[in-house]
């Protein structure tokens, strides 16, 4: 059945819930089509980043007020569907107005609210604060739910991003100060020369010492030095002088 574009006032609809709905779209001169008989309006709503169908509508014989805010476009892509039914489950996850709703039957993805009417009395001012709060809270994850179907993210890190600010609030300022030096530094001051100190088998004997006993080479290179020649060495030190005195009458 198509809504309604003329509502027929009359005494009977002063002061109740829907009247005050019409009253509220009308004052804020929004295009809307109204449907007495099902006590719903549909109109389209603009935000940053879309355009939402918005449906208000007074049900439970005038005992809760909803509001539905569908997205543009849909999950077409079945092998999508769990990926989209996810996002919306992490989305709701600590939702405090509200919540999202997917249709697995053909990917539609809408935003509901839902408010108890007290004694029948339905004011403007929490009209306009609930329809806010679902437009906000549509147009805050709806680049991510486009980013999830068409750029590769996978859902949690699709709600991280719409929940980027919440999450920048977690994390320190600062780095805390370290109390140790790092590991790196610590590496070049005692692990450099513990390696220049071992000796390397391959390497020549002459060039490991001069690496690690430069003291101790410097003296067997002075006791391997000949003393003079016309200092003559004692008998004891050389054999052949020892053989000539024995043969010595």
């Amino acid at each position: 059945m198509p809504d309604n574009d003329t509502i027929e006032s009359s005494a009977s609809d002063f002061g109740t819930p829907f009247r005050a709905l019409l009253d509220h779209c009308e004052n804020k001169g929004l295009k809307f089509r109204a449907n007495q008989k099902k006590k719903r309006i549909k109109l389209t709503l603009c935000r940053r980043h879309a355009l939402y169908n918005c449906n208000l509508q007074i049900t439970h014989d005038d005992g809760v007020f909803q509001i539905h805010l569908n997205y543009p476009v849909l999950a077409k892509d079945k092998k999508m569907r769990p990926a989209a039914a996810e996002f919306v489950a992490r989305a709701n996850y600590g939702m405090v107005i509200g919540n999202f709703e997917f249709d697995m039957r053909d990917g539609e993805v809408r935003y509901h609210v839902g408010h108890l009417i007290v004694d029948g009395h339905l004011d403007e001012d929490t009209i306009g604060h609930l329809i806010s709060t679902a437009l906000y809270t549509a147009d805050r994850y709806f680049p991510s739910f486009m980013q999830l179907l068409f750029g590769g993210l996978t859902p949690g890190d699709a709600v991280f991003l719409a929940e980027l600010d919440i999450h920048s609030d977690r994390v320190e300022d600062s780095p805390p100060v370290q109390a140790t030096p790092p590991a790196s530094d610590n590496t070049e001051r005692t692990e450099k020369p513990a390696e220049s100190a071992k000796p390397v088998e391959n390497e020549p004997a002459a060039r490991r010492n001069m690496q690690t006993e430069p003291a101790a080479a410097e003296g067997l290179a002075a006791q391997s030095q000949e003393p003079p020649t016309d200092q003559p060495k004692p008998a004891g030190e050389n054999p052949s002088a020892a053989a000539e005195e024995k043969d010595r009458p």
